[in-house]
């Protein structure tokens, strides 16, 4: 807290108390408590909170994804992934869970789950619509003479993030077809111009 910061220890003590006793009541005073500790970069006591929470509510999937989000952001991604797994199997079918969780495989290098759950984030609110093609998946095999369609998606950061398998692209089709948003458009011209 910002007492324990300003280094009143007393304040900090009573403003723990107040805290817990309001945070344990529901996810909205939890939540916010968390938030308050990561915005001052306390991160250890934002995932406190949360599982402080989840003491007296096991069956908020919501707060075990914070949580998860929380550890991850941390740098605990193998305890942010058991945490993910444990929601999965109170929640799994919810789409930007299960894109968490494939992102985060994806970090931990397992592939299966990964391409288990990729797809959901299609799936989820305000998810970029992706290309109804009536040609087959591509399951990266070289197309010999053939086209490759590439769907960018996401945010910008996906874009450059995944842009640098362009070139690699080039190789295993005649030519590569990249869907991109209008804002992209000029950066990728110049980037790849083949």
């Amino acid at each position: 807290s910002l007492a324990e910061l300003r280094g009143d220890a007393e304040a900090a003590r009573r403003h723990r108390v107040h805290l817990d006793e309001v945070a344990l009541r529901n996810w909205n005073a939890a939540h916010l408590a968390a938030e308050t500790f990561v915005s001052v970069n306390r991160l250890d006591r934002a995932a406190s909170a949360v599982r402080e929470f989840l003491e007296v509510h096991p069956d908020d999937p919501s707060a075990y994804r914070y949580l998860a989000v929380t550890l991850m952001q941390d740098c605990d991604f193998k305890g942010g992934h058991a945490i993910l797994q444990q929601i999965m199997d109170m929640a799994g079918d919810r789409p930007g869970l299960q894109m968490v969780y494939a992102v985060n495989a994806f970090r931990l290098g397992d592939s299966e789950t990964f391409y288990r759950y990729h797809d959901s984030r299609g799936a989820r609110d305000g998810a970029e619509s992706v290309w109804d093609l009536p040609v087959p998946r591509w399951d990266g095999q070289p197309i010999a003479g053939g086209k490759l369609v590439v769907q960018c998606e996401q945010g910008v950061g996906d874009y450059v993030m995944y842009a640098v398998c362009f070139p690699g692209l080039a190789r295993k089709a005649r030519d590569v077809l990249v869907k991109t948003m209008p804002r992209m458009f000029n950066l990728f011209r110049r980037s790849f111009p083949d």
